[in-house]
């Protein structure tokens, strides 16, 4: 759905050893505010058994485009699909 509310984001998220989660996107001020602080499950991003969660923080979030009137996408790892709600999305077992 078209939101002229919307905006285009770049989340950027960097530790040590050349891990690096980005992802650019379009959502609203309040969507991206509600991702802030809450613990995210981006899976084996950086390759097999390398589990990256992280919790999200407003210093990773850049404003690209202020007046998105395209239509919604993300390109890269969904922040707002690896939101995690208090449970792990790791059963122990082994996926292929």
């Amino acid at each position: 759905m078209k939101t002229d509310r919307e905006k285009v984001y770049v989340y950027a998220s960097a530790w040590g050893r050349g891990g690096r989660i980005v992802s650019v996107f379009s959502a609203t001020p309040e969507e991206v505010h509600g991702y802030v602080g809450k613990a995210a499950y981006f899976g084996e991003a950086l390759g097999k058994h390398s589990e990256v969660t992280l919790v999200i923080a407003a210093r990773d979030f850049t404003i690209v485009n202020e007046t998105w009137q395209g239509e919604p996408f993300c390109i890269g790892p969904s922040v707002a699909s690896a939101i995690c709600d208090g449970e792990s999305e790791d059963d122990g077992e082994d996926k292929q």
